[in-house]
Formats: structure tokens, sequence, C-alpha cells
């Protein structure tokens, strides 16, 4: 019911469905939230930099927001959603609207810091077992294989499983996000 989807929100196909059906009636209202992966820089691979910004760059986020997630959201490369008119909107050193570029230079640094096909780098993928958290985990995950030849053990679990094992550091990448009062 609508009353239901207030409290907790749509889904994906809910979402499309409603617009499908309400059209310009229906109103979502703007939300104060970021999504974002956490990278667990206190061990090896991911001290390095290199790699770090390799699989930042390599997440085609028009994919993960347009086609999978499908919400409309604003594609955004910092931690503030933007709401702020006053805050400036900022984008990562080296990150560019063309994904090819973006592609090149991952492969790049991936290769520069020792990892590659012959020599594939393998990480804990740690996120919530919901059903667009899973699409968007597996997309990352197999564009990461694709690209950079990165091997994803992907761990799905309930909210409060993924906080309590994100204090026990066992992940290398972890789903996280912010959001807004």
């Amino acid at each position: 019911t609508l009353d239901d989807l207030r409290w907790k929100g749509p889904d994906t196909e809910q979402l499309a469905a409603l617009k499908k059906e309400y059209g310009a009636g229906l109103h979502v209202a703007p939300y104060a939230a970021t999504g974002h992966l956490t990278f667990n820089t206190q061990k090896a691979p991911l001290t390095d930099i290199r790699v770090r910004k390799a699989l930042a760059l390599a997440i085609d986020r028009d994919i993960v927001v347009n086609k999978i997630a499908r919400s409309g959201d604003p594609i955004i490369t910092s931690f503030v959603p933007p709401m702020d008119p006053s805050y400036p909107q900022l984008k990562a050193a080296d990150f560019s609207a063309d994904q090819k570029a973006n592609d090149a230079l991952a492969l790049k640094l991936i290769q520069d810091a020792g990892y590659g096909p012959g020599k594939p780098l393998t990480l804990n993928y740690y996120c919530t077992s919901d059903d667009l958290q899973r699409k968007i985990t597996q997309a990352i995950a197999i564009t990461w294989q694709k690209k950079l030849g990165v091997i994803s053990r992907i761990r799905l679990e309930e909210s409060q499983s993924l906080y309590d094992d994100f204090y026990k550091l066992e992940w290398d990448i972890y789903c996280d996000g912010f959001t807004g009062d």
C-alpha cells in the first residue's frame, strides 16, 4: 500500500511501477543520503592509494544509478549529497566524466600496483543482503573483474550482522553510507 511505502520506501521495481501509474502526480522527496564503499586502509593491498583509486575509478556510476537502482538520483563523487546549494560540488582528482578515460587510468594504476590478469587482486567485499544492494554489489564486482581482473569474495549479510562485522575488520571493502537528519 502507499502507506507502507511512505515508511520504508519503494524498491526499484515498485518505484518504476509508481512512476508509470502516477506520472507527474508522484512526488519523490529528496533524501539527504549517500551510499559509498569504505576501503580498509589498515591492510594491504588497500594501503596502496593506486589500488583504491583504481577501484573507485572503474565503477561506472551511471550504470549503478541509472540502470540498476533506477532511482533518478544525481551521480555524485563526494560524501555530501547535492542538497545544500552553498556546498561546492567536489569531485575526486583525476575523475573524468568520460568513463573510458577512468577505465584506462584505473587499469594503469592497478598494473602499476603489481596486479592484473596474471596476478589478480582478491578482495573481501561485505554488503547488506537487501535486493538492491545485492544487485549493485554484484555489478561492481563484475565490473572490477572485467576491467581490472579483481576477484571479489562477496559476503552479503543482514544489516545488524554487517554492522557487527564492521569492527572485526576482516573486510577489505564495506558498503557504507551517510544519512542526514
